[in-house]
């Protein structure tokens, strides 16, 4: 018997009024950059559906209603502009929209974006905004960027917000205390290399000014009488790791440790490439995991990378919904929050607290993208018999009753 395809978990709204010129251009963006062409895996895209709403164009219509029943979750960004707020219809139309989103706590949530103080002041609403207005104009700083990166802090701390949700249904005050806790990067750098200890303390500032995010930087920042060993481990297994690869990165022992560390523990990697002009051997485990060219090393390309690193935060996030929803209903598959790599069966290698060995499971599920063909070779020689299946290849078996 085949199934019905199961509806999204989280869908992108877009909207703008027709009459904003730059609506268009910037819907285009937030399109391509958390959608783009997923099916063909071409290019850059999150992989999430993203929707565009934006009227009719010439006339006062505002965009017929919105579906928040077709994902599990949903953000609502609006961009909203002196036309926008010109037009009582437009104003009553984002209201609504409101009334409507707050009924799913943190499932679904309306981003405003505004392009003006006076169309802040029109909107009125006690709502906070991301204020376009208020960014500088800066040839070092890419305001889109900015955007994305603005965007998808909010989109991952939503959805935090939501697993705590689904964990404990009935605690609002640990699901707003969630949301409000910052997301946290952890700077992998040597200090080894000029280059490496200044672009971790403007990347720091950039996120703790200009993000409100929290950092750890290094040992200066562990607090006097506890083992610097303990707590940089912890720190790691708290965070998303970026780490500064220069030239001296991969012989340094504590570089190795850390992303080995954030490895075992799944969490989030940004490899952002700083060499200037060789390693005289590079480290294996630095692969596997978005790279990013930081060059040149200034504003713009900190916004890019701090962008990109907020993409796996996002990522990560809807897994760890996701496989909440599957969890303890498959018991033959497993669940993994990174492709998988040799480090992956080290999980099957050492023995529990009860001294026995963990069998390798009938199928391990992964994010998406597939594996290409010579890495499902490589790993049928290592764990013959193991299915390795991406999310939607698996979501595709269980439709069709192959699984």
């Amino acid at each position: 018997m085949v199934k019905l395809a199961p509806k999204p978990f989280f869908v992108l709204h877009v909207i703008w009024h027709p009459a904003f010129t730059k609506g268009e251009k910037l819907a285009q963006l937030l399109f391509d950059h958390y959608q783009g062409d997923w099916a063909n895996h071409i290019g850059a895209g999150i992989g999430v559906p993203v929707r565009h709403h934006r009227g009719l164009a010439g006339t006062p219509v505002v965009p017929s209603s919105i579906d928040l029943d077709e994902s599990e979750t949903a953000a609502i960004v609006v961009f909203v502009d002196d036309i926008f707020t010109a037009s009582p219809d437009w104003i009553a139309f984002f209201h609504s929209l409101g009334k409507k989103a707050a009924k799913k706590k943190y499932s679904n949530i309306v981003f405003p974006v505004v392009f003006s103080d006076d169309a802040m002041h029109k909107l009125q609403t006690s709502t906070q905004a991301i204020r376009w207005s208020e960014w500088r104009n800066d040839k070092k700083l890419d305001k889109r960027t900015k955007l994305l990166a603005h965007l998808t802090y909010q989109f991952s701390r939503m959805l935090r917000a939501y697993l705590v949700a689904l964990k404990h249904p009935s605690a609002d005050d640990q699901m707003l205390e969630s949301y409000l806790e910052k997301v946290r990067v952890f700077l992998s750098h040597s200090k080894h290399d000029s280059m490496g200890q200044e672009l971790a303390l403007g990347i720091r500032k950039y996120i703790q000014d200009d993000l409100g995010m929290a950092s750890f930087f290094d040992a200066i920042e562990i607090a006097p009488g506890l083992q610097f060993d303990e707590v940089l481990l912890h720190c790691v297994r708290q965070s998303a790791i970026l780490a500064l690869h220069t030239d001296s990165y991969s012989s340094r022992e504590w570089c190795r440790r850390e992303i080995l560390e954030a490895k075992l523990y799944g969490k989030p990697i940004v490899v952002a490439d700083c060499l200037v002009d060789r390693e005289e051997r590079g480290f294996p485990y630095l692969g596997n995991v978005p790279v990013v060219r930081m060059d040149p090393p200034e504003n713009k390309r900190i916004v890019y990378v701090i962008s990109r690193l907020l993409d796996e935060v996002f990522k990560d996030f809807i897994w760890e919904c996701q496989i909440f929803l599957h969890r303890g209903k498959n018991s033959k598959v497993e669940f993994i929050s990174s492709p998988p790599e040799l480090l992956t069966l080290i999980r099957y290698t050492e023995a529990g607290a009860d001294g026995k060995f963990r069998a390798v499971p009938k199928t391990i599920v992964y994010p998406d993208p597939p594996l290409s063909k010579e890495e499902e070779l490589l790993f049928e020689k290592l764990v013959p018999g193991t299915d390795l299946k991406s999310y939607q290849q698996w979501q595709s078996s269980l439709l069709v009753g192959s699984v």
